[in-house]
């Protein structure tokens, strides 16, 4: 679970309800910006953490970092800490994963981007030439169309991207509509 208020990710043991915390520490932010800290445990550092996606082998879990445009992957065996995604100028708003791919809704760029659960993004900005977009336009404007997978327009895209238990699915809602995304083939 995420530990908002103490910027903490937390197992907790459904058994008895005691929580640890596996990684992530309050931090000082007076030297440092602690959404660049990454190591091993509570050695790292979560500026804003709102979302989690375990991969569906539970070895990995993955933390978006609202406010700095980073995604950060946590190892469940060593709780080792890793920024995977980082585009600067981008507020990852939702956040769900199959076996193969890590979907991140880009609220503030009103796309969907896809990477592999292995890869690793750090572009500084993104384009609308950017293969990895999956659905949406970053040039978005007011007019809603369904179109295809990499050119429908979202208007304002919500936290709350969802992916069905077959992994087929992406249930996708802005202001206006729901979208349904074969993510299948």
């Amino acid at each position: 679970t995420v530990d908002f208020v103490n910027k903490k990710i937390k197992r907790i043991n459904v058994t008895n309800g005691m929580s640890i915390t596996i990684a992530g520490n309050y931090f000082d932010y007076s030297d440092v910006d602690p959404s660049i800290v990454d190591g091993f445990g509570k050695e790292a550092a979560f500026n804003l953490p709102v979302l989690l996606c375990i991969s569906t082998d539970d070895q990995y879990l993955f933390v978006n970092e609202y406010n700095k445009g980073k995604v950060r992957k946590i190892n469940l065996n060593t709780f080792e800490v890793t920024t995977i995604f980082d585009i600067a100028g981008t507020q990852p708003t939702g956040l769900v994963c199959d076996d193969t791919y890590l979907y991140i809704g880009l609220g503030t760029k009103h796309v969907i981007y896809r990477m592999t659960l292995t890869g690793t993004e750090s572009h500084g900005s993104l384009s609308s030439s950017d293969q990895n977009i999956f659905a949406g336009t970053i040039d978005n404007n007011s007019s809603l169309d369904d179109g295809v997978v990499g050119t429908g327009k979202f208007m304002n895209l919500d936290t709350k991207i969802t992916i069905n238990n077959a992994k087929t699915m992406l249930a996708i809602p802005d202001t206006t509509s729901l979208r349904i995304v074969n993510i299948s083939s």
